[in-house]
């Protein structure tokens, strides 16, 4: 979950707790997916267990995360007070379904991840989606007068590996639909620094906020020279619905279905990158980094990175801490916090790269070293397909981490 969406969440329990209504209700989660299993965290950690977390999967059925099962929707019914927490960007159609089986208590959406959807004709809401518009036009057009000629694409979501893949094959679809200039827009710095890396467009960082109105904008007068760069936002093309079908990697979908290419199309690679130095003297090819960290991943178990630690230092290895902004190294570790642009070579220079699934993975992916990642045991989104099936990178060693699995167990998987 992007940082500004885990706030919100955070800011919402927050809430519900000083009015004592997660204390006084049975709390339901809807999805299992990844962004749950963070709020079933945050409640976890407040001493509050969820009775269930409701899916329309029936694989699922019967799945536990931290003692929490899996359950049908229509297993809430036979609960009294019961509460239902939503953090899915599909919360109005789990609502509506909810409703639809006769439940009628509390649906509470944790995190608005979608504002286009909105329901309603009130005089209040025409209002702010037509001032949002204006706003997004206008900015649009101020675009347009400073970059004339680009072709505009608008890059949703503050995902690293979003970012990866849309820049990856953006430069094929420009030369088919011939385009010579590109401007992304893109949400946040380090968004920023993956578009540069590869060095054929401009790139402009923008707010959350800004960009959803310029996608609004977009949505309302058709520009042909803009474009959307995601699956399934805004939520009018749906394209994520054939993964209710086949299991299609992330990487393919961004190559085949949103910018409509070949699939024997060849992954554009970055080029900018820098060298970067260690303060610190480091014996390489005995030296790992590991990635803890991650803003749209689950975190894996505090003890199971000490485990790792342990047993890499008593192999003689020196291990750092891949850190960014206030997070801190783990314990036994020293930190560095290297630009995007470093990274390939940080890792290089170490040998060793062990970290969670997430978009660092991508833009480490063409680093000459040795790369493992380990991946939550979770669905994606509202599919049956698991995170490893549609983020599993060539060229690294791609490990499931179970519910309670230890270090020991894990390595057993590694040609440690």
């Amino acid at each position: 979950m992007e940082r500004e969406r885990h706030a919100e969440m955070i800011e919402n329990l927050d809430r519900m707790s000083d009015a004592g209504s997660l204390q006084k209700n049975n709390v339901f989660l809807f999805a299992h997916c990844n962004a749950t299993m963070e709020l079933a965290d945050e409640l976890l950690k407040r001493g509050i267990k969820p009775t269930a977390i409701l899916d329309n999967n029936s694989d699922k059925y019967g799945m536990e995360y931290k003692g929490i099962a899996v359950s049908e929707p229509a297993s809430i019914l036979s609960t009294e007070n019961a509460i239902v927490l939503i953090v899915s960007r599909f919360y109005e159609q789990m609502s509506a379904q909810l409703r639809s089986i006769g439940f009628d208590g509390d649906i509470v959406k944790m995190t608005d991840y979608n504002t286009y959807a909105e329901y309603s004709l009130s005089a209040d809401t025409l209002l702010r989606k037509s001032e949002r518009v204006k706003r997004g036009i206008e900015r649009v057009r101020k675009l347009k007068e400073e970059y004339p000629g680009h072709f505009v694409v608008l890059c949703p979501f503050p995902a690293l590996g979003d970012i990866y893949f849309c820049m990856s094959y953006l430069k094929a679809y420009m030369q088919i639909n011939g385009y010579e200039k590109s401007l992304v827009c893109v949400v946040g710095g380090a968004q920023k620094q993956v578009a540069d890396l590869f060095g054929y467009a401009d790139v402009l960082e923008y707010r959350q906020k800004e960009i959803d109105e310029m996608i609004q904008a977009v949505i309302y007068k058709d520009y042909p020279d803009c474009f959307i760069a995601h699956q399934d936002r805004p939520y009018v093309v749906y394209l994520h619905r054939a993964l209710y079908k086949k299991c299609i990697p992330l990487e393919t979908v961004y190559k085949c279905g949103i910018f409509g290419l070949p699939q024997d199309t060849v992954a554009m690679q970055p080029t900018r990158w820098n060298e970067y130095s260690f303060e610190q003297s480091i014996q390489g090819g005995r030296t790992a980094i590991i990635a803890p960290y991650a803003k749209s991943v689950a975190a894996l178990p505090g003890d199971l990175w000490e485990s790792l630690i342990a047993d890499l230092k008593s192999n003689g290895y020196q291990v750092f801490t891949n850190i960014i902004g206030d997070e801190k190294p783990l314990e036994g570790t020293e930190g560095i916090s290297p630009k995007i642009s470093e990274m390939k070579s940080a890792v290089e220079q170490a040998g060793l790269f062990i970290g969670i699934r997430s978009g660092m993975c991508d833009v480490i992916k063409t680093a000459e070293c040795r790369k493992i990642a380990l991946y939550p045991d979770y669905f994606y989104c509202d599919t049956k397909w698991k995170a490893i099936d549609m983020y599993a990178i060539d060229g690294f060693e791609n490990i499931v981490v179970k519910d309670g699995d230890t270090w020991e167990q894990i390595k057993k998987q590694i040609a440690w």
